[in-house]
């Protein structure tokens, strides 16, 4: 959180991601345990809420551009954003119950696949970042190495050591596996993420930087588990 990573910051204001955070919710103590029920709502939200939080800021750093000096106005975006949010709803919910579905079982059925979404889609991006291993980096923070060491520093890959299995997870989860270049390199296909990881390898271990990767779901699942014990049990840091 703290204005950073926003793919992070599901959970937010119950979970504590980051030790410069100064959530005062003495529940957090707790969010080892509830965190895992928070992520399956974090497609949700993202659909209803967080996209819309965004406008603003993707607004002002140009992302909307449709073609190179042309800027849409925010209130263009915000139209545009609840015009295709009323279609989603039309085509998931609406469409069902015209056609005749019970309106409960079309609500339940959306809602599960949304939560499974959740659940599955927020520990791919936790176990990148919010994990003890890998470097913390409060957002204002000057950075004092390169852009590509900073990437490796603060990123962990999760490369499964079956090379079938992990070919398999890449392509689930678009390459998000490989965070490293995945940040480093974000203009590039994910199905070159595996070729430009051994190229990132070599780098590090040329230059001898500090590098995470977990060779199993497994591991990566208790290294965010045990990030999110420990910083439910520090005590509150105020950095205002």
């Amino acid at each position: 959180g703290q204005g950073g990573d926003s793919d992070l910051t599901a959970g937010e204001p119950w979970v504590r991601y980051a030790i410069f955070s100064n959530l005062k919710s003495k529940m957090i103590r707790y969010q080892h345990i509830y965190v895992w029920v928070v992520y399956s709502f974090a497609f949700i939200l993202w659909i209803f809420n967080k996209d819309f939080q965004a406008i603003g800021e993707y607004h002002k750093e140009g992302f909307y551009r449709r073609r190179p000096g042309s800027k849409p106005s925010k209130a263009r975006i915000v139209w545009e954003m609840i015009g295709f949010k009323l279609a989603y709803v039309l085509i998931f919910l609406g469409l069902p119950i015209l056609f005749g579905s019970n309106p409960l079982y079309v609500i339940v059925m959306w809602l599960t696949a949304t939560m499974f979404a959740g659940a599955v889609m927020m520990p791919i991006f936790q176990m990148a970042h919010a994990v003890p291993e890998v470097q913390q980096f409060e957002t204002g923070q000057k950075m004092d190495v390169s852009w590509m060491v900073h990437q490796i520093r603060t990123s962990a890959d999760v490369r499964l050591s079956n090379p079938f299995l992990n070919k398999i997870f890449t392509h689930l989860v678009g390459g998000l596996n490989y965070q490293k270049v995945h940040h480093a390199f974000r203009d590039i296909s994910h199905v070159h993420y595996p070729d430009l990881s051994k190229i990132v390898d070599q780098y590090v271990e040329k230059y001898k930087i500090e590098s995470v990767t977990f060779y199993s779901l497994r591991d990566a699942l208790s290294a965010h588990g045990r990030l999110m014990r420990e910083l439910g049990r520090l005590p509150e840091l105020n950095f205002n």
